[in-house]
């Protein structure tokens, strides 16, 4: 019993933190990415242009999918060990 619910919080934990790194990471590139193509193309920085809710919505999808993804390899090596 101890050992699933160890494995519960580390699926927990890989998703949440997933969940919360990929959004900030898209939206950052976003910003930086609006950032260099204003001072290229017209000198003026302007966040109207960034997506938010989309960079919000691929981030969340994106930590699911890789969080269970990381569980799983790390499963699969934990249960090569017992």
């Amino acid at each position: 019993m101890k050992n699933r619910f160890y494995f519960l919080i580390v699926f927990l934990y890989l998703n949440i933190a997933l969940m919360i790194i990929f959004p900030l990471w898209f939206m950052l590139v976003q910003i930086i990415t609006e950032f260099f193509c204003s001072l290229y193309y017209d000198g003026q920085f302007n966040l109207s242009n960034i997506h938010f809710m989309k960079a919000i919505k691929t981030g969340l999808f994106c930590g699911v999918l890789s969080g269970s993804g990381y569980f799983w390899l790390y499963y699969k090596h934990q249960r090569k060990k017992i």
